[in-house]
């Protein structure tokens, strides 16, 4: 799926500095402390740029940043709205 490799690739080369080779997209990112406050506003930033999208402040929930895959489809989710 384009919108998990994407957001796969950004993390890998931009959030996580230690080198994974592979990274589960249902791996719980924010438990396992690969991704932190931090790295969630950046990859909001990413999602917003690179899918054309504001993510509103309410939006910003563990639920819909923990995996990849959450990511992916809070992502889809909210370009249907539009």
């Amino acid at each position: 799926m384009e919108i998990n490799d994407a957001l796969e690739t950004f993390i890998k080369q931009e959030i996580i500095e230690e080198k994974l080779d592979n990274l589960s997209h249902d791996e719980d990112l924010l438990s396992t402390g690969l991704i932190d406050s931090m790295g969630i506003m950046r990859i909001v930033r990413f999602i917003e740029k690179r899918f054309n999208m504001e993510i509103p402040f309410e939006d910003m929930t563990f639920d819909n940043f923990m995996t990849i895959n959450n990511m992916s489809n809070y992502i889809l989710k909210n370009s249907l709205k539009s």
